[in-house]
């Protein structure tokens, strides 16, 4: 644990806001149950209402196989807009910046419970926590354009690795 300690290890600075660990922690755990109920609401809005409504028998049969992602992009909304005020709660600076980031770097992360369930609900845990994690990390920088710049350019790194 030295080396995370050396992480956070920071001197007064005119240009980052101090983050601490209870922070850090806190809102690596909010990313993360994030996840857990973002990967649980898609889940049971693809079963439960989407393949419902759209999946009749007169249906498209293309509109069937973009069901889950569809209730994917929906729980991404439902679940960003509930965990601002988290975020907030945590001190957190500019938390409406760090969940738009987040959304924006997670949009498209698709929930598949058809093969492996359990390993998609993994990844979708670690990868929100790490997004949010990382986007109230870059979000430290005191400026607001800065912030702004540094998120976008998160966001856009972001999409291009979660699309290879």
């Amino acid at each position: 644990m030295k080396w995370f300690e050396k992480v956070f290890h920071e001197e007064e600075s005119d240009y980052m806001f101090p983050v601490t660990p209870a922070v850090f922690w806190r809102v690596v755990i909010s990313g993360m149950v994030g996840g857990v109920v973002t990967w649980l609401i898609a889940l049971a809005l693809d079963r439960f209402i989407l393949k419902q409504i759209i999946c009749g028998p007169t249906a498209d049969p293309s509109m069937c196989t973009n069901s889950a992602q569809i209730g994917a992009y929906v729980a991404l909304v439902l679940v960003s807009v509930m965990l601002v005020p988290i975020i907030a709660l945590n001190r957190v600076r500019r938390p409406l910046l760090v969940v738009l980031a987040a959304v924006g770097a997670l949009w498209g992360v698709g929930v598949s419970t058809a093969e492996v369930w359990w390993l998609s609900l993994m990844i979708t845990t670690v990868a929100f926590g790490f997004v949010y994690a990382t986007a109230m990390w870059l979000n430290r920088t005191r400026g607001n354009v800065a912030a702004i710049i540094v998120l976008a350019i998160f966001v856009l790194l972001a999409r291009v690795v979660l699309s290879l």
